[in-house]
């Protein structure tokens, strides 16, 4: 037997504990827009808080060689749906395997610096990384 699609019930003050991370089968949200900002860093290094301001600048202002630098490219880029793929299991049942994502755009500045970071991109290696939304103030982010 299948299991039921649950509805999410949204916290109705700031007191309630945050909660655990989820998606749904059933009626997942997904956010698609213009991507103008990304930055990463090494996944050894989070941010331990990311609505601390002077955090943020503190990590950008690191020195390139540092490992917990947060790194900075401007783009135009855009986060499409994610992509998903069907399988049948037993008794007729469906199911949705992990859904992936490829951010896809272009970088209008070409020097040397930025050559050099997306030729290392092509290493394979993880990494944090957020992304700013066009119009938007707030990062999306912790992707790995």
């Amino acid at each position: 037997m299948a299991t039921a699609c649950t509805t999410i019930t949204c916290p109705t003050t700031c007191a309630d504990p945050l909660p655990a991370g989820s998606w749904s089968l059933c009626a997942p949200v997904v956010n698609v827009g213009e991507i103008e900002e990304i930055l990463y860093t090494n996944i050894g290094f989070p941010l331990t808080d990311e609505t601390d301001a002077s955090e943020w600048a503190d990590r950008k202002a690191l020195t390139d060689s540092d490992e917990d630098k947060i790194h900075s490219i401007y783009c135009k880029a855009e986060k499409p749906k994610p992509e998903k793929t069907e399988i049948e299991i037993s008794r007729n049942t469906k199911v949705v395997t992990n859904r992936n994502t490829k951010i896809t755009g272009q970088v209008f500045e070409t020097n040397a610096t930025n050559y050099t970071a997306f030729r290392k991109w092509a290493c394979p290696r993880k990494v944090l990384v957020w992304y700013l939304l066009k119009d938007s103030a707030n990062l999306v982010g912790n992707e790995r």
